[in-house]
């Protein structure tokens, strides 16, 4: 499946409208997007690179601002999607599960971690595909990943519908 990023740029676009033209706090909390320098700099370190898909999300904004109760920033779903460095912290203790922890992809970027539960970009994808979003779950008496979209792009028209 072909990532479509100029959708997926119109399709942000349309849910931070709708934040702000309904007084989400989200709306008011997102945080500047990234230059490609920028995310080239922060993210040097992984062994991969970030998907086209993650790429333009991060772009478009860098998460939200990191705020305490009682206005989370939540976007839809009770996410709270973390800033890339934010992310990368959490991307560095994923990778040191320990070994047996079949959930644990090396190749997937945690957009959202909170509570034994994170969302994750599949970024083991050849450039100009489209990234599987996967939910995992290692809170359960078993750890366990579902695929909760088929792209970031799908993700995004999930939390507009």
């Amino acid at each position: 499946m072909q990532a479509d990023t100029l959708r997926l740029r119109d399709e942000l676009d349309g849910l931070e409208r709708r934040f702000r033209d309904q007084g989400a706090p989200v709306g008011r909390h997102l945080r500047p997007g990234l230059s490609n320098n920028e995310i080239e700099q922060l993210t040097a370190g992984l062994p991969f690179t970030l998907s086209d898909e993650l790429r333009t999300f991060y772009q478009w904004h860098d998460g939200v601002l990191e705020l305490a109760r009682p206005e989370w920033p939540y976007f839809p779903g009770g996410r709270i999607i973390h800033p890339l460095h934010v992310s990368l912290t959490s991307y560095a203790r994923w990778i040191e599960i320990p070994p047996g922890y079949d959930v644990y992809n090396p190749l997937w970027f945690p957009i959202n971690s909170l509570d034994g539960y994170s969302l994750v970009v599949d970024c083991g994808v050849r450039p100009g595909e489209a990234s599987p979003i996967h939910y995992v779950d290692n809170k359960a008496d078993f750890e366990w990943e579902d695929i909760c979209a088929p792209s970031l792009l799908n993700a995004v028209q999930q939390a507009i519908a």
